[in-house]
């Protein structure tokens, strides 16, 4: 039961688990969370999806600095699956800054 608790070993990898690393991708992605309020607080244009965008490309990397580091399976499965979606919500944010731009372009947006 120790291992479900508090990892100390990579079952993958052999190696001790870097609780340091652990520890830097909690603060990152609660920054990340307070910037992503911030940005979606402000009134929608092509830079507004822009900036969700790379907040999701980075929150992206920490969850897969977290999946690289994680010392249990069910860490590194929960890592990976949300690395995976926020790698789609950032192609999902650069694909309405696309479609905004457009719009604006067009004038339909004024």
């Amino acid at each position: 039961m120790r291992d479900l608790e508090r990892p100390e070993v990579y079952p993958r990898l052999g190696g001790k688990c870097d609780h340091r690393a652990l520890a830097q991708v909690d603060v990152a992605l609660d920054e990340i969370q307070r910037l992503r309020e911030k940005v979606m607080v402000r009134q929608r244009s092509a830079d507004y999806f822009i900036q969700l965008a790379e907040l999701a490309d980075s929150e992206a990397g920490w969850w897969l600095l977290l999946f690289e580091h994680s010392g249990t399976r069910v860490y590194w499965r929960a890592a990976l699956s949300a690395h995976e979606y926020a790698r789609h919500s950032a192609r999902k944010w650069r694909q309405n800054a696309a479609a905004y731009h457009a719009l604006d372009l067009n004038g339909v947006i004024a």
